[in-house]
This record gives C-alpha cells, structure tokens and sequence, in this order.
C-alpha cells in the first residue's frame, strides 16, 4: 500500500447510522490483533492468488482497449474533467491585516493525471469482476470517488446541485448542505465556487435570491443518468 503514492484520491462512505455510545463500547474485541491480521489474510489471500493466476501474474493483463465502449470512456474523462475543475483554487491575494481580499482566477488543474489513476481504478473493478474490459457496471464507483475527491466544501455543494437536478440553488440551500448558519458564510463559499468555473454565483441585487447553478459546459452534471451513477435517483 505505501507503494501508491500520494493519497489524492478518495470514497467517502455513507454515514446515514449513528454510532452511540454503547455501539463503541460493544465494538470492544478480546481478539488480538495479531489474531485479526490472520482471519483476514486467510480470506484475502486465496481471493488474491486466484486473481493474479487468472489473469497471468503482475502485468500479465492483456487489456482489450477497443472492447471499452465509447460511452464508458466518456464518463470517465467527464469525470476527470470536473474533478480537475472542482480542484483548481483560487488564489487568493490582499491586505489580511485589513480584512481586504482580491482572488485571481483558478489555477486550472490538468485533468490528465486524474484520468490516468480514475482509469485504472475502473480497469482494476472489472477484473475484479473477471472482465478484460470496462462496462458501465464500472462508472457509479467511479463516479463516487471523483466527487469524494473534490475539496470537502466544494464537493458537498457540487453534490446538493446534482441532486436538485435542473435547478438552482440558494444561500438557504447552501447553508443548509454545509451546516452552516451565517448566511455570508453560505455566500462566500458560493463565490468561491464561481471562481472555479464550474458553477456560476448570480446575485440579482437587493431584495433578491441569489442563486448558484451549472455552467452551460457542465449541465451533464444534471442529467437523470448521472444522479443514478451517484446512487441519488434518476
């Protein structure tokens, strides 16, 4: 495991349960570790030995490329393209000392990189599955992964906005998806948002609802297909 880099990718796991008091004290196991370690090699090992004799080995896979459909393959470099998107900070510039902000534009990401580690992450549950090639059965992961690795605030939101589907969303909204309850903390993290090219902050002046929605480039993020892919319904 410490073979693979920089951990910049990552699943956040759903949390819907909470965990009480007498849950931690009842998940108190007598089993040493040690002993632990050794269930688990005795299922993992034979799983692993079986799919490196299947497939010929480390780099034994002969990988069919053109058995990948062309609409798997878009998914995933949509996928890389916003999560290269939703990463690109503004940088931000000022007087700290006076509270006084300016923000250059994102510094935008190449998405290469993160197509190249959500590729072979794909690649590695089909043969996880016993296949040589991508299917859509491949992408919800996938699709999971890339908003779990956008920054924690921006991903919450981008999350809310796919969810609403073609609609737009408040400060109301954002505060509520953040938790948060000063609404120019909600407004903030809107404008931060809009920097990033993705999702665009309109705010109509006084006496208005401001509004944040998708950018023309990136409305396939409303589409019924992919808030099935995120496991939120068409």
């Amino acid at each position: 495991m410490a073979q693979l880099g920089s951990r910049l990718f990552f699943l956040v796991m759903d949390q819907e349960m909470e965990v009480t008091v007498e849950d931690l004290m009842n998940s108190v196991d007598d089993v040493p570790y040690k002993d632990r370690l050794v269930l688990v090699q005795k299922v993992l090992h034979p799983y692993l030995t079986d799919v490196f004799s299947r497939f010929g080995g480390v780099r034994g896979v002969e990988w069919d490329s053109k058995a990948d459909p062309r609409a798997v393959r878009e998914w995933l470099a949509r996928l890389a393209t916003v999560l290269a998107a939703m990463r690109s900070e503004p940088v931000r510039e000022g007087e700290p000392e006076r509270g006084r902000y300016d923000y250059t534009p994102a510094k935008k990401e190449q998405p290469l990189r993160a197509h190249a580690v959500l590729r072979n992450l794909a690649r590695g549950h089909a043969l996880a599955h016993g296949r040589q090639h991508l299917t859509e059965e491949d992408i919800p992961l996938i699709a999971r992964v890339a908003v779990s690795s956008m920054p924690t605030e921006a991903g919450r939101i981008f999350r809310a906005l796919v969810e609403s589907g073609n609609k737009s969303l408040t400060v109301k909204d954002v505060q509520a998806a953040l938790g948060v309850g000063h609404a120019e903390t909600g407004r903030g993290i809107m404008r931060d948002l809009d920097r990033r090219g993705v999702m665009e902050f309109k705010e109509e002046g006084p006496g208005k609802a401001a509004s944040l929605t998708f950018r023309p480039k990136w409305t396939w993020c409303t589409s019924p297909h992919f808030r099935t892919l995120l496991g939120l319904g068409a």
